[in-house]
Order: structure tokens, then C-alpha cells, then sequence
């Protein structure tokens, strides 16, 4: 064959069996040898194949591709509608593989688009119950996304959802701080009911001995009275004696 204006001569020998000498069947491996333009020699059939896939960028698959489009493909390409032009295409080009790989893309974009489409529901539906500004979404949003259905739409939502986190944030602060400061004041509390209790014992223990005092006074006159009988008696029994 002729290659960008140099010759090459190319000899296969295919695989065979043949009769051995003693008898039986043996078989010949494929052989293949290409003669160079400058005269040396490349040998082995696999070697030959890589050398000419290399001259002529194309493959045996390929080549015979090509073929089928000179002899006769061709001009029905040239004459065909869209949907024919497609059909000769992926009968003498394979491009079936093309088009499973094509539909396998969209079925992936449809499934991605179903996630996408989940996801700013469940967007919405979180945005829809936030009210950051103390205000609920307007029936005007709410339409929309219905409508939309998409992330574009939930855009406006997330970032409604992101202020709402963030006021419940702002919230949840106060509430700590104000949970701090009743604690505080309920140590305070705690302390000066421990101060009451105990002034309240004292007052208790004063009133006792305020009550043991009037006891003792009011028996005062009698305790003086015994203390002169005992006086007197002791002085009686001095004479006496």
C-alpha cells in the first residue's frame, strides 16, 4: 500500500493448522512482515499491526469504517434526514456506545435535578415556618416556589432561613443571659433565706429567755419569802442550842 507517497509491502500469514510429519495436527501461529520503503523489515504479527495503526492513525475497526462510507454510505449521509443521518452514523461508525453513555448522562442529570428539586423543598419548608422579622412568608412567595419548584426559587429561602438561624441564635443568647442572671439572683435568694432562718432562731432563743426571765421574776417574791423563813429558822436553832 501507498502512505504519503511512500510504498509499503505488508505479507500476512493467518492462523492455520497443518498435517505434522509423524502424523496429526499441529497449529501455525499468525505471522505478518512489513517491508519498510527503505527496504528493512518489521516481523511478528502484533508488531506489524502497531506499526501500520501508527502510520495511518486509524485501526482495523476504523479502516473498515471508513470503507463502508466510500462504498456507498456516503452519499445516503449526504441525502438523509436528521434522524437517518443518526441511524447510518451509529451503524457504521458504532456510536451506539455514544448513545447509551448520552442517555446514562441525562438519566443522571433528571435524578441530580430530583435531588436539587428535594432539597429546596425542604428548604422551604423550613424557611415557610421561620419568621425571623416576626413576619411569616407572603402568599406572593410562597406561589412562587410553588410554581418554580426549583433552587433558584429557594435561594431567597435559604437566606431567609439563614436570618432566621441567626435570630434564634440572637435568642437563645438572651435566654441564656437571662437564665444566668435569674441564678444569680436565685444564690442571692437562697443566701438571705439562710440569713432569715437564722435571725429567725435567734429571735426564737431570745424570746425563750425573755419568757425564762419573766418566770424567774414572778417567782422572786416567794423565793425572797423561803429565804428569810430559812433565815429565820437558822436563827432559832442557834438559841437553842
Amino acid at each position: 500500500f501507498s502512505h504519503a507517497g511512500r510504498l509499503y509491502t505488508v505479507r500476512r500469514n493467518p492462523r492455520y493448522r497443518r498435517p505434522k510429519k509423524k502424523g496429526g495436527m499441529t497449529t501455525e501461529s499468525a505471522d505478518a512482515a512489513l517491508t519498510r520503503p527503505d527496504g528493512t523489515v518489521c516481523s511478528g504479527a502484533g508488531a506489524v499491526t502497531a506499526e501500520i495503526t501508527g502510520l495511518l492513525g486509524i485501526d482495523c475497526k476504523q479502516f473498515r469504517q471508513t470503507a463502508m462510507i466510500a462504498q456507498g454510505e456516503f452519499l445516503k449521509l449526504l441525502l438523509a434526514d436528521s434522524a437517518e443521518r443518526s441511524e447510518i452514523f451509529r451503524r457504521v461508525f458504532d456510536t451506539g456506545v455514544y448513545r447509551r453513555i448520552q442517555d446514562a448522562l441525562k438519566a443522571r442529570e433528571q435524578e441530580l435535578k430530583a435531588a436539587l428539586e428535594e432539597n429546596a423543598r425542604a428548604v422551604f419548608q423550613d424557611a415557610a415556618a421561620a419568621s425571623p422579622d416576626g413576619t411569616a412568608l407572603t402568599e406572593a412567595a410562597l406561589e412562587q416556589f410553588a410554581e418554580e419548584q426549583n433552587v433558584s426559587a429557594a435561594g431567597p429561602l435559604a437566606e431567609r432561613l439563614a436570618q432566621s438561624c441567626a435570630a434564634d441564635e440572637k435568642k437563645a443568647g438572651d435566654v441564656s443571659a437571662r437564665r444566668g442572671a435569674a441564678r444569680a439572683q436565685a444564690a442571692a435568694l437562697t443566701g438571705r433565706i439562710a440569713a432569715a432562718q437564722q435571725q429567725n432562731r435567734l429571735f426564737a432563743d431570745l424570746e425563750q429567755a425573755n419568757r425564762r426571765c419573766a418566770e424567774l421574776e414572778a417567782r422572786a417574791p416567794q423565793m425572797e419569802r423561803e429565804r428569810q423563813r430559812e433565815a429565820a429558822a437558822e436563827r432559832a436553832e442557834s438559841l437553842v442550842a
